[in-house]
């Protein structure tokens, strides 16, 4: 058992802010660590929900218990997939979670795109990037792995082979992009390649385009390379994607994160992009300024989820993130909503917690948020600082 920590936030939609203890996580997938029992910083990591159950995977978690560094490395990666009930009650003290353990050859990533399909009771797992830099060897990178689940919590992973598109490079396994599943295709926006996503090139590049996986047919294509995403000639990365399916059209609403290659352009939470998921029309719209007392604050590395509003609305959760802007660093601890058609922004009443975090996951289940990971978030600009300490 592991243990989790919850907070809850919102009034007609709750936050719980969830952190696991490390007996699951190391180079080697066994209780070797000494961290047992403990909590522990986690970041980096992907999850989605299926039937009655939520999937966490990938990513990686701090080796600092008490202030002192238990392994060379400050953080290590998760190499097993965790799940846990949405069906049930439970605390922080009896909760369960199921460890799914990885097929052969298959490595531990961050910040890959996770795609839960109900039809199929699979989760699709596409992109992401290596831990430390490391390089995929030959012939093991690019690959879609599917994790089969039993309805239990359980199931096992296998890996898809992919067409001559992926080997010819037209299509790039990135990390860090903009991940959602929508009218039964998973879509994975922007985001940037390098050796250790298996483009074997040293420098970090965005790449362009919307990578889409059809669950029907098992296509994978890159539906708009020859088309800008951010309609300013730029790439985007670091962003968030939500599926709208509550109007006439499936729609891709993209937040946030960087335009090009510039860590200072930073995208404006005010000017979303909208693209028309449609499979015979897809097409990107250039959204109009979002309106509002006031629009929360540039920022990427935050997390959005959506759900179905009131009186025909559909409402945009985003939580946390930060903001590097060449004058320092801003971390965010605020919840915002943002609400459709209207394209509305409302603050929501978040002074309940001072949790100011990045690098972190969340899912809408029922009226809960509920957020996984994210290093807890100060005047700290270390990255290795911020994976520091107990506190999940």
């Amino acid at each position: 058992m592991l243990p989790l920590r919850l907070s809850v936030l919102l009034g007609r939609y709750s936050l719980l802010v969830l952190g696991v203890g490390a007996g699951v996580f190391g180079q080697t997938g066994e209780d070797s660590f000494g961290l047992i029992g403990t909590h522990q910083r986690m970041s980096g990591q992907s999850v989605a929900v299926l039937g009655d159950h939520l999937y966490i995977e990938g990513g990686q978690v701090s080796t600092w218990v008490n202030g002192k560094r238990q392994f060379p490395q400050n953080a290590l990666e998760i190499n097993k997939t965790l799940s846990m009930p949405i069906n049930t009650k439970w605390t922080k003290k009896d909760v369960k979670l199921t460890e799914i353990p990885y097929a052969d050859g298959m490595r531990s990533v961050k910040l890959a795109g996770l795609w839960a399909n109900e039809r199929t009771k699979s989760v699709y797992r596409w992109g992401g990037e290596l831990h430390r830099k490391e390089q995929f060897e030959v012939g093991h990178e690019m690959k879609l792995h599917v994790l089969e689940t039993d309805g239990k919590g359980g199931g096992h992973w296998t890996s898809k082979s992919l067409p001559q598109s992926v080997s010819s490079g037209e299509i790039k396994s990135n990390s860090f992009g903009a991940s959602t599943f929508c009218d039964d295709r998973g879509f994975y926006i922007g985001g940037f390649s390098s050796n250790s996503t298996g483009d074997y090139r040293q420098m970090e590049m965005p790449s362009p385009g919307v990578v889409t996986y059809n669950m029907d047919t098992g296509d994978l294509s890159n539906t708009t390379s020859s088309t800008a995403v951010s309609l300013h000639d730029e790439n985007i990365w670091g962003g968030k994607a939500v599926c709208v399916t509550a109007f006439k059209r499936p729609l891709v609403i993209v937040l946030g994160g960087f335009d090009g290659t510039h860590r200072d352009n930073v995208r404006d939470l005010g000017e979303p992009i909208v693209y028309d998921a449609s499979p015979a029309s897809p097409k990107w719209h250039s959204q109009q300024r979002a309106i509002g007392d006031s629009i929360p604050g540039k920022r990427f590395a935050f997390c959005a989820v959506g759900a179905q509003g009131r009186n025909g609305t559909y409402e945009i959760f985003i939580y946390g993130g930060t903001l590097k802007d060449g004058k320092g660093d801003t971390f965010y601890s605020d919840v915002w909503i943002l609400s459709l058609p209207a394209f509305r922004y409302f603050k929501a009443d978040s002074t309940s917690t001072s949790f100011r975090r990045g690098h972190l996951a969340c899912a809408a289940v029922g009226r809960y948020m509920i957020t996984i990971g994210g290093p807890l978030m100060t005047v700290l600009t270390s990255g290795r600082k911020m994976i520091r300490g107990s506190e999940p």
